[in-house]
């Protein structure tokens, strides 16, 4: 052989199919300089001086576990299409005297020559937008605390790798399948169809069932813990079901047509039919996958954007006070021991840090928890468990905390006065009517139900799940106590007859003064309170503005990591309905001169492809905005199990994104058909 030969004529291949390596090469660009910019983000530590930076660079490492696999998967999917479109140039190399191996290593320089631009291109757009995408970040979290991007050697080297890995597989694939075949099968290979769909009927009518009853399980759906127990089964179920339904049920229905002799049986139908009968049979693989590609970026978005938008309402669900302060005695059951130093403590640092306090109260309370399902109470048992069923545990359960009227006067300013079995039940969630409650055997009076008090309603919002029984005093408490949950009740068990004593505060400020006090009081109340005391017991602290940072730092991780799925997942979108395109053109342009030979005019021709184009890459759209419209209840679950109980935001960013990406579907379709068009041209 000539020396260089092969390597020209691999060079001569790419320059001549460069209508179907262009978009290949982009995409490798695009999925490999996404891959090393989050990567280059976990590996340089560059977020870790974040609030909830080792949190968002597990959530990233995560999205590259799951990101490398679908680039492997949908790389080795679109390299199917390419191989299949050069094998007939491949049979006539067989033809005109080369061997395979002289064919493999043609093969081997073009995957040499593309890969290796590829991955250059790749490295050069990681490099150039990273920094951007690193400040985008900080934007979305909100926060820029002296973050500095730095370029990882680490990272060049994993991306290298990932990507060598898959071209290494790709350029397997390829030897094996010119290795495997014979001249006449590759000269034939461009126009090999899918295998006949066998079983049409039962696979449509399976499809079906399982494609309702994911649905159904979808829209019934009416609690987040069952939701997140169902989300999983329910998308595999639909995945299945579409796969069933493009691969058997859209031949179920063309053959339905085609029997129907007086709609068959016209002009237009009987070419739009048959047309439709072949198509559909082979690119069904290519149009499920474009369906199912399509929900995932639909559902991506919407539910990321949804909890990030919606963070302030999760915020106030979670922090219905500013501040909350829980220290747990083993003794002194006084009144906030060492209050003054505590109060003392408190003004000072709000003095210091420009912030106001504008409301403060104590109490103190003892906690556990039951179920309160359809207004029965269930308490639990001498071994301190509940005996409900896993779900009604999840779907019903509430905090309960005990305290006395003292406390609850003092809080309230009202001058209730019980009997030592009287109760009163303080909460906004309704649990029903109750004159009374039997618990293990004892009956206490229920006083009253109160909702709106500062103990359940606070300054951000109400206080859900959470149920105050207010006793007539300390010894009272105790008792009731030992009745709800006998195991803490035990006399072997101090713990459990422990008093918290809460301090809830509210603030007046600038955000990041009143995150800089809370961090500040958390870090010197609870010496200042319990200074001199054995306390030998717990402390909590909860504030709204660390956890707003770190609910930034939490959900803007989510939305830039779904972004790069987004980006991900459309790029591989496009690509397949690219190549499609490329594909049926070829395979088309035969049939349609003959149409056209036959006596069908320019004008009806045109019509046929319209039609059957329309149908072909309209129809995973449609799927697709289906799947998405019936999961729409289910993700407004999902996303209350976030505390995001705002279903009209969840609906309008779901409808927003619908609308985006039908409108971007709409552009590639029209920009891809271009390519088919001036391939049918006669």
């Amino acid at each position: 052989m000539v020396k260089g030969l092969f390597r020209k004529l691999a060079r001569a291949n790419l320059v001549r199919n460069k209508g179907m390596y262009i978009p290949y090469v982009i995409a490798t660009v695009i999925m490999s300089s996404m891959y090393f910019i989050i990567i280059n983000i976990v590996f340089s530590k560059s977020i870790s001086n974040m609030s909830f930076g080792p949190t968002m660079q597990a959530m990233l490492t995560f999205g590259l576990v799951v990101m490398s696999l679908f680039t492997i998967a949908y790389m080795l999917y679109i390299n199917s299409f390419l191989i299949k479109r050069r094998k007939q140039e491949f049979g006539l190399y067989a033809v005109l005297g080369l061997e395979k191996r002289h064919v493999g290593k043609i093969i081997l320089w073009e995957s040499a020559m593309l890969n290796t631009a590829s991955m250059a291109l790749g490295f050069l757009f990681g490099v150039v937008f990273g920094k951007l995408a690193f400040v985008l970040l900080l934007k979305i979290v909100k926060t820029a605390p002296n973050s500095k991007y730095v370029l990882s050697p680490s990272a060049f080297v994993v991306t290298a790798v990932i990507f060598a890995g898959i071209f290494v597989l790709t350029t397997i694939y390829n030897l094996n399948q010119v290795r495997l075949a014979k001249p006449v099968e590759l000269l034939s290979g461009k126009r090999k169809g899918e295998k006949k769909v066998r079983g049409v009927v039962p696979l449509t009518i399976i499809g079906l069932i399982l494609l309702c009853t994911a649905y159904t399980v979808s829209i019934t759906a009416k609690i987040p813990a069952s939701a997140l127990l169902l989300f999983w089964p329910a998308v595999i179920l639909v995945i299945i079901a579409t796969w069933m339904l493009f691969t058997a049920g859209s031949v179920f229905l063309l053959r339905a047509l085609k029997r129907n002799k007086g709609y068959y049986y016209k002009p237009g139908n009987f070419i739009a039919v048959s047309g439709l009968m072949h198509r559909l049979k082979q690119n069904a693989s290519g149009l499920y996958n474009i369906c199912i590609l399509s929900t995932m970026v639909l559902v991506t978005v919407s539910g990321c954007c949804a909890l990030y938008f919606g963070q302030e309402e999760i915020l106030s669900v979670q922090n219905p006070n500013d501040l909350v302060i829980s220290i747990n005695y083993n003794k002194n059951y006084a009144k906030f021991p060492n209050a003054d130093k505590a109060r003392e403590t408190i003004d000072a640092l709000a003095r210091e840090h420009g912030v106001a306090i504008e409301s403060m109260y104590t109490y103190k309370s003892l906690s556990d928890n039951l179920i309160i399902k359809n207004g029965e109470f269930i308490f639990k048992n001498k071994n301190g468990d509940i005996s409900v069923g896993t779900e009604d545990y999840n779907d019903n359960y509430f905090y309960v905390y005990i305290t006395t009227q003292e406390e609850y006067n003092a809080v309230t300013g009202e001058k209730e006065d019980l009997g030592s079995h009287e109760l009163l039940l303080l909460t906004d969630d309704d649990i029903g009517s109750h004159s009374q409650l039997t618990i293990q055997g004892t009956t206490y009076a229920v006083k009253e139900i109160i909702s709106g008090t500062k103990f359940t309603a606070g300054k951000n919002s109400v206080s859900k799940t959470r149920l105050f029984i207010v006793a007539s005093d300390d010894a009272a408490a105790l008792e009731l106590r030992a009745v709800i949950n006998p195991s803490a009740g035990s006399s072997s068990n101090d713990r459990g007859k422990c008093f918290s004593f809460t301090t809830v505060i509210n603030l007046k400020g600038d955000n990041s003064d009143c995150a800089a006090y809370s961090v500040a009081l958390s870090k010197q109340l609870y010496s200042a309170a319990t200074d001199g005391l054995d306390t030998g017991m717990g402390y909590s602290y909860r504030n709204i503005f660390t956890n707003r940072q770190q609910s930034n730092g939490m959900f803007g991780g989510l939305l830039f990591l779904g972004a790069f799925f987004t980006i991900l997942f459309l790029t591989n979108t496009i690509l397949i309905i690219y190549f499609k395109q490329i594909s049926e053109g070829f395979d088309d342009r035969d049939r349609f001169v003959i149409m056209q030979k036959v006596g069908m005019s320019d004008d009806e021709v045109k019509s046929t492809i319209n039609k059957q184009i329309l149908i072909i890459f309209f129809l995973p759209l449609a799927t697709a905005l289906l799947h998405v419209a019936a999961a729409g209840n289910m993700i407004i679950r999902l996303l209350e199990a976030f505390a995001l109980f705002n279903g009209g935001l969840t609906i309008v960013c779901i409808s927003a994104t619908s609308v985006v990406f039908a409108l971007a579907y709409i552009f590639v379709y029209r920009f891809t058909a271009k390519a088919y068009y001036r391939i049918v041209r006669w």
